[in-house]
């Protein structure tokens, strides 16, 4: 990470905004993300021959597709906050190029359920006089798909039920000191689909 070169670039797509500019390469396998204003460079390992890449109007998203996967094809939905693959799609075998296009008609939604954006966590401590209690806290934005109706907390083989879709933090209280815990937070919609999950470890 953070060299300043592109290794064998393929395709490139730049963020709506112009900020970055997203390149997928195929020797190493993976994508670049260069700081349009400064040129910095990121590089992420994926995949084993990433062709196209095409970025969604509202700079959410980068879709890249997976050459060297044959049986069957993949595309990867990566979220461009953070860089991390939220979803993939099966497609047929070595796709190359792609494009997002906004059309003036409705058309049907891809069936993918994303899930919620930007997890955080954080162990506090509260205090009561001559005991205290230490607690998880977690937080997260909306999934950016329609027709989510709550989320799933899941920890060390418990879940939180469904919360509502309104519900953007979740709290585990009387957490054991020094303890690490792996916390995972899916979507969920009106036919109890299930989003891939997003993870954080607090410790």
């Amino acid at each position: 990470m953070g060299n300043d070169k592109v290794p064998t670039p393929e395709e490139i797509a730049i963020t709506p905004n112009g900020e970055f500019a997203y390149v997928a390469s195929y020797s190493p396998s993976g994508f670049t993300v260069i700081n349009t204003d400064d040129k910095s460079t990121t590089t992420f390992t994926l995949g084993s021959h990433l062709y196209g890449v095409a970025i969604t109007p509202d700079g959410l998203y980068a879709y890249m597709t997976d050459y060297g996967a044959t049986t069957p094809g993949i595309v990867y939905i990566i979220d461009t906050s953070n860089n991390q693959v939220t979803a993939t799609v099966t497609v047929g075998g070595e796709p190359q190029g792609l494009a997002i296009y906004e059309f003036t008609t409705p058309i049907p939604p891809v069936d993918v359920l994303l899930p919620p954006r930007k997890l955080s966590g954080s162990q506090q401590k509260g205090n009561f006089g001559l005991v205290y209690e230490l607690y998880n806290s977690l937080e997260w934005k909306s999934s950016p798909s329609e027709g989510v109706t709550g989320y799933i907390v899941r920890w060390n083989g418990k879940e939180s039920g469904l919360l509502n879709a309104s519900t953007r933090s979740f709290t585990v209280h009387n957490v054991k000191k020094g303890s690490s815990t792996l916390y995972s937070v899916t979507a969920v919609d009106s036919e109890g689909n299930e989003s891939d999950p997003v993870t954080i470890t607090i410790n």
